[in-house]
């Protein structure tokens, strides 16, 4: 008992000294950086903006995704009344800052832009703290992880030591909201309350590149179980939603899908992956996988399976995410995939093998900052460098859930079964 307060102890203090490494890099090492001649990121402005300014636009039946708008916003954003233009009569910051989400997202925000904008964005900011916090008990419960204070406070302490959660809050970036979202409706399909978590996921959609893959398959899933209430409300809500933003922005689905080829082309986008794998490789995995979760649509809300095709789910939407690079604050819908993996008790050599690879793109995740802050490095910049760190990451991670819940569906391990680890790794063969 004595070594593990100790050893709880050393991962508390190392986690402490990465929160403080990259805290010091969010708000002190990069914040002397400010708008240059080149149009570096400027520091004093976040990603809520174009939400807040568009949305608003929205309300009073504008066109967000108009170059007017886009004006609008670099001139909020950048402080310039002017950009240079290139060979091709196009500004050299393109489409920098452009309002390229779904419309509906101004109905999901409208709290905030009914106020002014230094009230909404600590305002946002104060909620994403508090509910993050909430999040992490929240996801626990859906991996179905046994929960104690200790655990809760250590894994939340690993949450906020983490360089794209502190990033993430630091530009005030909606992916946070998004996952909270995601968290609170799958915990509520699990306890039964059908209608309400139907809302809350529909909601979930104002962000369709993390969230889709794990929609259609709670829409899969509910239809096998049939979970008729949650159907209807999320298709109620999901309508709403829709209506509402016609009635206040006619035509805007036509409007968004020529911004999204803008913006493809803006930033050269491209699946994740392939910045590590050829395509060849690429569609088998992800039809693997998409297969794997169909087989698991038939497990039961309150089994562990449940929550690990919810992580399988998320993790594959950061995997196959269409970035020009992979942005690091969309990584906190990754911790139910991080939590079911770390909780996963099973004496199968493969799945522990793959459970290592995971904790050591994880170790690197937490060593950057420690390591950016005393070589002073641009720890944004070396975050993106490292592949192990950015890419590779949720690719392990939906390797990992997907071999465990095939052996699973298999009848080759039990993922119900709860046994101790010392009685795990003395069932690893030598």
């Amino acid at each position: 008992m004595l070594h593990k307060s100790r050893h709880s102890y050393v991962l508390i203090g190392l986690i402490l000294i990465a929160f403080l490494c990259t805290a010091w890099h969010v708000h002190f090492i990069e914040g002397f950086q400010r708008p240059t001649a080149d149009h570096s990121f400027p520091w004093q402005h976040i990603d809520l903006l174009p939400i807040w300014m568009c949305g608003r636009m929205i309300f009073h039946g504008r066109n967000p995704y108009s170059s007017h708008a886009t004006a609008a916003i670099q001139l909020k954003y950048y402080g310039l009344k002017s950009i240079p233009r290139n060979a091709r009569g196009m500004d050299r910051l393109g489409f920098a800052m452009g309002f390229a989400y779904p419309a509906p997202v101004a109905l999901v925000f409208a709290w905030i832009m009914m106020l002014p904008w230094k009230v909404a964005r600590l305002a946002y900011l104060g909620l994403a703290v508090l509910l993050t916090i909430a999040s992490v008990p929240v996801w626990l419960s859906v991996v179905k992880a046994k929960l104690n204070v200790k655990k809760v406070a250590l894994y939340t302490a690993a949450v906020f030591a983490s360089w794209p959660v502190l990033w993430g809050l630091r530009v005030e970036n909606i992916a946070l909201l998004v996952a909270v979202l995601a968290a609170v409706g799958c915990l509520l399909l699990q306890r039964g309350y059908q209608a309400t978590a139907g809302v809350i996921l529909a909601l979930s959609w104002v962000k369709p590149q993390l969230t889709v893959p794990l929609l259609l398959w709670l829409l899969f899933y509910s239809a096998v179980q049939r979970k008729w209430r949650f159907l209807t409300a999320f298709g109620g809500t999901l309508a709403v939603l829709l209506v509402a933003t016609q009635y206040f922005l006619p035509k805007w689905f036509g409007l968004w899908l020529n911004v999204l080829h803008v913006y493809a082309r803006y930033n050269h986008l491209h699946l994740n992956l392939n910045l590590v794998l050829p395509l060849y490789i690429e569609v088998p995995w992800a039809l693997g996988v998409a297969y794997i979760l169909w087989r698991a649509g038939h497990c039961g809300a309150n089994s562990k399976v449940f929550g690990i095709a919810v992580g399988l789910a998320l993790a594959t939407s950061v995997a196959l995410a269409p970035f020009g690079w992979p942005f690091s604050d969309n990584y906190i819908v990754l911790l139910p995939a991080c939590f079911a993996l770390i909780e996963m008790r099973m004496a199968d050599r493969v799945i522990v093998l793959l459970r290592r690879v995971v904790f050591v793109f994880l170790f690197f995740e937490y060593l950057l900052p420690v390591v950016s802050a005393a070589l002073e490095w641009s720890l944004y910049r070396n975050f993106f460098a490292l592949p192990g760190v950015n890419v590779l990451l949720p690719f392990a991670l939906s390797a990992a859930l997907s071999i465990a819940l095939w052996k699973h569906l298999r009848g080759e391990v039990n993922l119900e079964e709860d046994r101790p680890p010392e009685v795990v790794m003395a069932e690893l063969p030598v």
